[in-house]
């Protein structure tokens, strides 16, 4: 399988690195201070944190590299695929927390179109469609249904957040999943990345961390907002400590609503979409759908 192969390659060029170092009891403490041992710890967190995010692919040249990060997320594409398509006019009156569970276009309201955008969505993220290749087939279909094209700014947005939002959410069940087995050993560290128009209080937060099990996570996902391109790491606590990262803890923690801008202020891994749920969704926006289509 490619996904081993890859696994494999990595393993190869990282694990000469650890040859001369002793696991001995007695060598601890000059095996931790070693920097090609921290270089390594380095290069392996790098690596995880990017793994599937092919779209980083022009800052990361090296092949074995570009190999990880080709490796299909299967947790956003299923994040995606389970979506339910909603046509609404406006975001405007919709619940808190919709992009979790909804799939929806502002002022698209044909189901049709709907359908085809998920889809070539879905492909982008299982085979790493460049925006380019995308944006052609999404202007195509959207001439096709009101006779003009959107600008590059707003197909740009819904390829962005789409994506984005997936990868964040994906992210946040695997991250919770392993924080819920020691809970309060992990911290989430906020990592913000450059932007010509910054959101300061993003821009604030960055390299800092929160208890993974606090509620400030509950009601703030990444992205916090359309075209944030922040993300969340999972770290234990002890070597966020180390590393010198500033763990936030009681009133130093900020309102999450200050930071998630409305419609993302849901919990960073997600809201659990059940059989029952959908149903829910489905019979409650029914009658809207039918005075849209």
């Amino acid at each position: 399988m490619e996904q081993d192969v890859t696994f494999e390659h990595w393993l190869d060029r990282l694990l000469p690195a650890l040859n001369g170092f002793d696991f001995n009891a007695k060598h601890l403490n000059r095996l931790l201070d070693e920097k090609p041992l921290g270089t390594l710890l380095w290069h392996s967190a790098v690596l995880s944190n990017l793994a599937g995010r092919d779209s980083l692919r022009e800052e990361h040249q090296d092949s074995i590299i570009l190999q990880w990060l080709r490796l299909p997320f299967l947790e956003a594409i299923a994040l995606l695929r389970n979506k339910i398509v909603i046509p609404v006019e406006s975001y405007y009156g919709m619940e808190e927390g919709y992009h979790s569970w909804a799939f929806s276009v502002a002022k698209i309201a044909k189901l049709d179109l709907l359908n085809k955008i998920k889809r070539s969505l879905l492909r982008a993220q299982d085979q790493g469609t460049p925006f380019e290749e995308w944006k052609a087939e999404f202007e195509k279909n959207y001439k096709q249904e009101y006779g003009n094209t959107p600008t590059a700014r707003r197909s740009y947005t819904i390829f962005d957040t789409n994506l984005r939002s997936a990868h964040g959410t994906g992210r946040g069940q695997q991250m919770k999943e392993l924080s819920d087995r020691k809970p309060g050993e992990y911290v989430g560290v906020w990592r913000w990345r450059d932007s010509p128009n910054p959101r300061l209080n993003h821009q604030g937060l960055h390299n800092k961390a929160i208890p993974y099990s606090h509620k400030f996570w509950e009601k703030c996902a990444t992205p916090a907002g359309f075209g944030c391109r922040c993300s969340v790491s999972l770290m234990r606590r002890t070597i966020a400590e180390n590393l010198g990262i500033e763990i936030l803890e009681g009133g130093s923690i900020p309102n999450p609503e200050d930071i998630a801008e409305e419609g993302f202020r849901y919990p960073q891994w997600g809201i659990p979409k059940t059989e029952a749920f959908k149903k829910e969704k489905q019979k409650e926006w029914s009658e809207d759908i039918r005075g849209l289509i």
